[in-house]
């Protein structure tokens, strides 16, 4: 899969409206192939740059697929957000969270699911100022500082 940059990204892809077509069945094919987008070109020897574009950039909704996608999306709002974490500096992905300042983390998540929440970091529709980067240890720390979370005394 192509690594992309940010500004890359943003930009109007090339696997958008003009390779493609509506059936009336309302599923999408390509203009080249007539198969539809989710399709492997390299199996039809379709030729289309929009149709690989495509396929290289979202190949297939597999739940791989998706446990990659989720990455792109978490990497890339990381970046956007600070890319590392605002108490120790570390930039290690496995570890760095993105913390809500002012609390609704957990109603968030309820009402979106991750990759819409990544993506509207990302694009910018969602305000990013209650949010920073904490790694783990450090994030848990400012839940307890902000009295967020009780500690358990006598344990």
């Amino acid at each position: 899969m192509a690594e992309y940059t940010i500004d890359q990204f943003l930009e109007k892809p090339s696997w958008k409206p003009d390779a493609w077509s509506l059936t009336r069945d309302g599923n999408t094919v390509c203009r080249s192939c007539f198969r539809a987008r989710t399709t492997n070109p390299s199996t039809t020897g379709c030729q289309s740059k929009g149709h690989i574009a495509y396929w290289e950039h979202f190949g297939g909704n597999s739940q791989s697929t998706q446990r990659r996608r989720l990455a792109k999306w978490r990497r890339l709002a990381i970046e956007i957000l600070g890319g590392k974490c605002v108490e120790c500096g570390i930039s290690d992905l496995r570890v760095l969270q993105v913390n809500h300042k002012n609390g609704g983390g957990t109603k968030e998540r309820r009402e979106t699911s991750s990759i819409p929440f990544y993506r509207s970091i990302v694009d910018g529709t969602r305000p990013r100022d209650d949010l920073d980067i904490r790694c783990a240890n450090h994030n848990i720390l400012y839940e307890y500082v902000s009295g967020k979370r009780v500690e358990v005394q006598g344990v």
